[in-house]
């Protein structure tokens, strides 16, 4: 019996919880998450989308970097 797994993730923009949530997606698991700063996450479903698209095949070599990078130093 494989049983697929679903996640509900907050605060899911940022950091350790949006590389979770990259982690959890290449498993191939189901996520729904939750920010107030979508963008980040808007980039990622851009990214994903696009990668699953026809469009991809066309791609001989290519970095795409998903992650931005260092937000805020507290």
């Amino acid at each position: 019996m494989n049983i697929k797994k679903t996640y509900v993730i907050t605060g899911g923009s940022s950091g350790i919880v949006l590389s979770t949530l990259k982690i959890l997606l290449k498993e191939g698991n189901n996520c729904t998450a939750f920010c107030r700063n979508p963008e980040p996450l808007n980039t990622l479903a851009e990214t994903i989308l696009f990668l699953l698209s026809d469009k991809s095949k066309y791609i001989t070599a290519a970095n795409i970097i998903v992650d931005g990078g260092l937000n805020s130093i507290r």
